[in-house]
């Protein structure tokens, strides 16, 4: 798929978003409309091999997807970057487990919750799993649920994360998402109690994001799979904010054209001092943001061609780094142009209190936090030793 024509159909999914955006704010879900308009574009196959009917687009095609989404509905921007992600790690996994899923006429969807916080047991047939896990993003629409357990892969080894992918109806999904931003975003919490899981369907997670070598051998001299892994994987949860970013100053830039002053006897905003500073500091951070976004996914495509997978501790630090710049900047460019926006932005249909919640809501995922992602980047500088996965 070309990018042009991805950016497109990234903008007839928008559209539908911004249709529907109150509905899945009431009901902390997106309409199905919104979803099935993903699936219908094709865009939930932008990462998926072209082995199994993907289009393996690069990295930067793929942000710009979520970005112009996120122009319309930064939760549903969300709901596809990290829905898609996933049709990027499948890459990594059993080739048995991508027959499976993708080798049927309409492929299931599938989500994850990546922090290894269940415990899984070898049993005969497979894993035994047993867990609780929130943020599942997508969780609404999934055919598939992957959770991430700690498991013994050696006797007497240390456990270790891996992915465990199971069919829905072996987990129970708590409907608990009540919150303040991406309320459309499903991302309910799930249970799992003694599900048994074969051994094609799991996924170690050290050996990937370690060496970043898929275990399908037909997929190993492809650039998008011999990347760097944690970097290319959290690409999901920064690009969900450019858009949204965007929408903001260019709902600031239609205020300030139309805006009278009453306390200024009838003045036109655009005229007063401040209105034009505000508006043009957010335009040049966003510039930054997106010039920063562009070199991130071009240096990741341009590892992937030259094969170097194996984990970089440097690289993937200044990666956290960027990513957390890029959406802590998103958050403070959002932020003042709400506040310079006056009280008509607090009323409930006002789209910029939704980008502002929405905003602040995605740079709280640990995967961008500031602190801890500048913080990492400061100790390898100085010789020290950065974040042990991000």
């Amino acid at each position: 798929m070309q990018h042009e024509t991805a950016l497109a159909l990234a903008r007839q999914v928008g559209e539908i978003a911004a249709a529907h955006a109150a509905e899945g704010e009431a009901n902390s879900s997106l309409h199905p409309d919104v979803v099935d308009a993903m699936i219908e574009t094709g865009l939930f196959k932008l990462l998926r091999p072209k082995l199994f009917g993907g289009y393996e687009a690069n990295p930067w095609t793929y942000v710009e997807v979520v970005r112009e989404i996120g122009r319309y509905d930064p939760a549903a921007a969300w709901v596809y970057s990290v829905v898609e992600i996933h049709e990027w790690w499948l890459s990594y996994a059993n080739p048995a487990l991508q027959e499976e899923i993708w080798g049927v006429e309409r492929p299931g969807l599938i989500v994850d919750a990546i922090a290894p916080v269940g415990r899984a047991e070898r049993v005969d047939g497979g894993w035994k799993v047993t867990g609780r896990w929130k943020f599942l993003s997508g969780i609404d629409w999934a055919e598939w649920v992957a959770v991430d357990a700690l498991a013994e892969f050696r006797p007497g080894g240390p456990p270790e994360p891996a992915l465990f992918v199971l069919k829905k109806d072996q987990v129970r999904v708590e409907r608990d998402w009540n919150v303040v931003g991406m309320r459309g975003t499903a991302s309910n919490s799930v249970t799992v109690e003694d599900a048994v899981v074969p051994e094609h369907r799991v996924l170690p997670l050290m050996p990937v994001a370690k060496g970043g070598v898929p275990f399908n051998p037909k997929l190993e001299d492809r650039p998008l799979y011999r990347t760097q892994f944690v970097p290319m994987l959290a690409t999901a949860i920064y690009a969900p904010a450019l858009g949204g970013t965007q929408r903001a100053i260019e709902l600031y830039r239609d205020w300030v054209e139309q805006r009278i002053r009453p306390y200024a006897l009838g003045a036109r905003e655009k005229e007063a001092p401040a209105a034009p500073l505000t508006l043009a500091e957010a335009s040049v951070l966003f510039d930054a943001v997106q010039a920063l976004s562009y070199h991130y996914c071009w240096e990741l495509q341009r590892r992937g061609e030259a094969r170097q997978s194996q984990d970089d501790p440097v690289f993937r630090a200044r990666c956290f780094a960027q990513r957390a710049w890029m959406s802590r900047t998103c958050a403070t460019i959002v932020e003042r142009l709400f506040l310079a926006s006056g009280g008509s932005a607090l009323y409930a249909d006002h789209p910029l209190q939704k980008i502002w919640r929405d905003i602040h809501a995605a740079a709280q995922h640990v995967a961008v936090i500031y602190e801890d992602g500048l913080a990492s980047l400061g100790q390898v500088l100085l010789g020290g030793t950065g974040h042990p996965l991000l």
